[in-house]
């Protein structure tokens, strides 16, 4: 088993079905470059949403179907608290992977920050690498996170399943993955997902820090899971009484669905049209009650900007950036407790697992795939391809989780 000593946890899920590789599609290198103003509820995807609240439920023990997988120490993992500045530097990186393309940790041209705008220097950019073997020099992650006014403690990206909870589970069936997902001292993240026509179209960002919240609710959110159900994850002192979605202004009554009423998921199924306003209630044994999100709404879009909010007034009821969950917050009152504290030791664990009977068509190609010859430093000495659920991507076109 081999292994490669970086500065953190540094960890690649890339799924790889020869059928959805659209390979024709290459730009032309020009002016790679987006706006990136902060997110905010208002303007965080449902996708983005629904892989977060997947992914609290992996903290929370939620093992795909697969009981070895579930994370240790489950019953006390810290939730993973919301962070804007991460889920907009996820949100960035999974276009720029999009656009370029490439797939790889460091970025696919040396970067540098114009204004408001993070962009490729003129020239650097790498256009011309096939899907599945890409080495492009750029922009270290960090450096990269960094441009967002965030601090990273890891990440992990995947491509090519459309659904959050497929994506989730292509992560933790990846042994690397599944340790980012499963490490107590990860506990925020900023979630990225972008859809559009090159290469493995669905691509997914996941930027893990330190921060913590206050508040009893985490990120809620809609997503298929069979059918569109509603969904929010509550770690509470008080036992959670009852918990409620509002869709549009119908309310729908959640049930206790996964772990307890004191940590725990609540959802059902609910109906809801593109652009929906939607925002989740819930009531405990202490007689509080708190909403998610705490002001302004969420929206049933890919391209939530261009929602408008309920009362057809944006800038007064959608939510501000957060700023209780920056990165170096202190824990709240009651923080979750776990046996193990210190930081990660920077050894990232081998990608490679004897047994793939949870993904049938999972393999790893020859080392020399992975990264530039001698380059032991950065390059990634495996890769873990996994297979997505479908044969047939969707196309929901290039534009859909631009940042606005």
């Amino acid at each position: 088993m081999k292994k490669l000593i970086v500065s953190a946890i540094l960890l690649f899920a890339l799924a790889l079905p020869a059928q959805v590789i659209n390979e024709a599609w290459r730009p032309d290198e020009g002016p790679v470059c987006y706006a990136v103003p902060i997110l905010d509820y208002s303007t965080m995807t449902a996708k983005e949403m629904a892989i977060h609240y997947f992914t609290n439920l992996a903290r929370m023990g939620y093992d795909c179907g697969t009981p070895a997988l579930e994370c240790g120490s489950s019953g006390t993992l810290p939730l993973f608290a919301l962070d804007f500045k991460l889920s907009t530097a996820a949100r960035w990186f999974s276009k720029h992977l999009n656009d370029t393309p490439c797939f790889q940790h460091d970025t696919c041209c040396t970067l540098t920050l114009a204004g408001d705008e993070v962009q490729c220097v003129s020239g650097t950019a790498c256009t011309n690498q096939p899907c599945d073997k890409t080495y492009c020099a750029g922009t270290s992650w960090v450096e990269r996170i960094a441009l967002f006014g965030a601090s990273p403690t890891g990440e992990n990206l995947a491509a090519g399943n459309e659904l959050a909870v497929s994506t989730l589970c292509q992560w933790m069936n990846s042994p690397g993955h599944r340790d980012n997902i499963c490490l107590p001292t990860h506990t925020s993240l900023g979630t990225g997902y972008h859809g559009g026509q090159n290469c493995f179209y669905h691509y997914w960002t996941q930027d893990f820090g330190g921060g913590t919240q206050s508040g009893r609710l985490y990120p809620g959110a809609l997503f298929i899971d069979g059918t569109l159900t509603a969904g929010v994850v509550v770690k509470t002192p008080s036992a959670a009484t009852d918990a409620s979605v509002f869709v549009d202004g119908a309310e729908t009554t959640l049930s206790n669905t996964f772990g307890t009423a004191i940590r725990g998921a609540w959802s059902a199924a609910v109906a809801a049209a593109d652009c929906a306003a939607y925002h989740f209630t819930v009531s405990f044994a202490d007689s509080k009650t708190e909403r998610f999100p705490p002001t302004g709404y969420l929206f049933n879009s890919e391209n939530p900007a261009e929602c408008e909010a309920p009362d057809g007034d944006p800038d007064s009821d959608t939510a501000k950036p957060d700023d209780t969950t920056p990165d170096d917050a202190q824990p709240d009152d009651q923080p979750d407790q776990t046996a193990e504290s210190d930081l990660p030791d920077g050894t990232v664990p081998d990608e490679e697992s004897d047994d793939h009977s949870t993904i049938p068509y999972d393999f790893n190609p020859a080392k020399d795939d992975a990264g530039a010859a001698g380059d032991t430093d950065t390059a990634p000495s495996d890769w873990d391809f996994a297979w997505p659920d479908t044969d047939k991507p969707s196309d929901g076109g290039c534009s859909c989780a631009l940042i606005p």
